[in-house]
């Protein structure tokens, strides 16, 4: 019992830790995009922003996007239109509109194949392969996470493929193919 309560005050300890780290990365974001000339660096803040507001307020990260995405098509930076498109897509997942979250994907995977950035366009088909799972389109999923792998093992970007890896078992484990899921090890 006392190891039960030692690892519940941990926990605590350590999500109360995790809070202020994030409040504090909020604090500095905040006020580097209000002190922030350079439009393209406003616009990746505005991004930043967002993501880090998405599990702690999908209006706050609305309006972050919407910001940087005005800018970013404003000043014409076209890679952090490109993650700005992604983020956006999150937080219209998130809120349950995926029909808008599908469009952004769209629009962000059309700028990252248009300028090259392997990266950008390894995380946005990533994110619509598992747009694709939520809704059972498991076999355009599929094809869209074996994609992303391609781009991700072309990249030695580690974490990209081992979060596509999983991505791969949840097409399968969702289209209720328990062999090929039990197939991918994880």
């Amino acid at each position: 019992m006392k190891k039960l309560i030692s690892v519940v005050l941990i926990c605590i300890v350590l999500t109360f830790h995790l809070r202020a780290q994030n409040s504090a990365i909020l604090d500095s974001l905040t006020r580097a995009w209000k002190t922030e000339v350079d439009p393209c660096r406003k616009a990746e803040a505005c991004n930043e922003l967002s993501r880090l507001y998405i599990s702690e307020s999908l209006k706050k990260a609305s309006e972050y996007v919407l910001q940087g995405i005005e800018i970013a098509r404003d000043k014409k930076c076209e890679r952090n239109l490109g993650n700005l498109y992604n983020t956006a897509a999150i937080v219209r997942i998130n809120e349950g509109n995926n029909s808008k979250a599908f469009s952004y994907i769209d629009s962000s995977i059309e700028i990252h194949r248009r300028i090259g950035n392997k990266e950008g366009l390894a995380a946005a088909l990533g994110n619509k392969g598992t747009l694709k799972i939520y809704v059972g389109k498991y076999d355009d999923a599929l094809k869209l996470q074996l994609e992303c792998l391609k781009i991700n093992e072309e990249l030695y970007y580690k974490s990209g493929i081992s979060t596509t890896l999983v991505n791969i078992f949840n097409v399968y484990f969702a289209d209720k193919d328990y062999p090929r899921s039990v197939e991918m090890g994880v």
